[in-house]
């Protein structure tokens, strides 16, 4: 089934919120056998929602409509689709007293959030709708099928706010669409880090040439590649692991060595779970980086039992006091070394007694280069009771994607560490 998504709201238009509603939907979607075609963005105008309606019933099998289900004026979504389709707006006394309640318990917390009329407006669906309770706001979606031509259609509409919407496509969309299509999809996500998109894709150009049933598509992400890995298949009749199983075979033949996981889950989730089920201690020294490594991995939830803590230690005078990296080694070779990394790496990991210490030095920019250490040259050092090393990289772009590419290739050293662990 081939679907649309709507996303209505001119703060979308006006770049003042992300559009996640479409990005979820477009992944979950496919689980059930709807593949999104389109994306749409229009905002709070009748008539211009009513216009991209239109062209999506006569595109598509099934229309996702988020946002415009509130109780101002400028919320049309219910209004607009009920006159598309020529149906009434019907009061739904259950939606009105679950909307009465939930102002009552609120109000215990915000004294100042009362009931007001305008919210009554919230109990009106198309008549036929079959609805879709909200459990964390006001505003219920609905489901509501038609025919037009003689093709069966589906609209749905959902609330904007993603702590709304995620929920109630998760129990009710995904449920709706499972019991109705035989048809399913699988996707393996192979994410690999230490090789860039285009050799990836001459080691693999043959597998890719010849695919047909499972699909193969790459994806540059933010200093890394993916590739995601499809399978169609009939939920009653074959298994998804078995028409995957060739293709991934050949694809961990041949970048095997780049691949870190077979799911949708980024290196830095990856380096701590692997981190805190070894039971592998770690700490930061970060200068160029001014704390976005250990802000990364402090992201995961967990990670205190085996992240003690970091130091920022952007000037010198802190790098020697509590660090203790040498006058010397500052004064002949400087901040920027491998030499510095690797005392660094050191004084964290002995400061805080740890398995492992990290650090990053580096020169991320526009200012502060010299001849011999250009913009984006950048040491990062490991240290262990049994080994210290340094890694030098000289990476391009602007002082945001410096900072954020040693952290990414730190993170990766210290993955590789937690792997030789066994």
């Amino acid at each position: 089934m081939k679907a649309e998504i709507i996303a209505v709201g001119t703060e979308l238009l006006m770049g003042q919120i992300d559009n996640t509603d479409a990005s979820y939907i477009s992944k979950r979607f496919p689980e059930c056998g709807v593949y999104v075609y389109y994306h749409t963005v229009v905002g709070d105008n009748s008539s211009r929602l009513r216009d991209c309606i239109n062209i999506a019933m006569s595109r598509v099998d099934v229309l996702v409509l988020t946002g415009g289900l509130g109780p101002t004026q400028d919320d049309l979504t219910k209004e607009t689709v009920a006159q598309v389709l020529g149906l009434k707006l019907v009061l739904h006394q259950d939606i009105l007293d679950e909307i009465k309640s939930y102002f009552e318990k609120t109000r215990h917390n915000r004294k100042n959030l009362v009931m007001t009329s305008n919210n009554e407006k919230q109990a009106y669906y198309p008549e036929g709708s079959v609805i879709l309770p909200n459990r964390n706001g006001t505003a219920a979606g609905c489901i509501i099928t038609y025919s037009l031509n003689g093709l069966d259609k589906t609209i749905i509409l959902l609330p904007g706010p993603p702590w709304e919407m995620e929920p109630m496509f998760d129990e009710y969309v995904i449920e709706y669409f499972q019991k109705k299509n035989t048809e399913g999809l699988k996707s393996v996500y192979l994410r690999m880090f230490g090789i860039g998109e285009s050799a990836m894709e001459t080691l693999i150009s043959d597998i890719v040439t010849s695919q047909t049933n499972p699909t193969i598509a790459p994806y540059a992400k933010k200093g890394e590649v993916m590739l995601r890995v499809t399978a169609r298949y009939d939920k009653k009749a074959d298994d998804a692991d078995i028409i995957l199983k060739p293709v991934l075979d050949k694809l961990y033949e041949r970048l095997g060595e780049y691949i870190y996981a077979d799911s949708d889950i980024e290196l830095k989730d990856v380096t701590a779970d692997m981190l805190i089920s070894r039971n592998i201690t770690v700490a930061f020294a970060e200068s160029c980086t001014g704390g976005m490594m250990s802000q990364m991995i402090t992201d995961i939830s967990g990670i205190s039992k085996i992240f003690l803590g970091s130091v920022v230690a952007y000037s010198n005078s802190i790098k020697e006091s509590l660090l203790k990296v040498n006058h010397s080694t500052l004064d002949k070779y400087g901040a920027v070394s491998e030499k510095t990394a690797i005392e660094m790496a050191n004084g964290v990991r002995l400061l805080f007694n740890t398995e492992v210490g990290i650090s990053i030095t580096g020169i991320a920019g526009p200012t502060g280069a010299t001849l011999d250490k250009p913009v984006g040259r950048v040491f990062i050092g490991i240290s262990t009771k049994q080994n210290t090393s340094s890694y030098e990289y000289t990476f391009t772009g602007n002082r945001e994607k410096i900072r954020y590419y040693s952290c990414i290739h730190a993170m990766n050293i210290l993955r590789q560490y937690a792997l030789m662990k066994g």
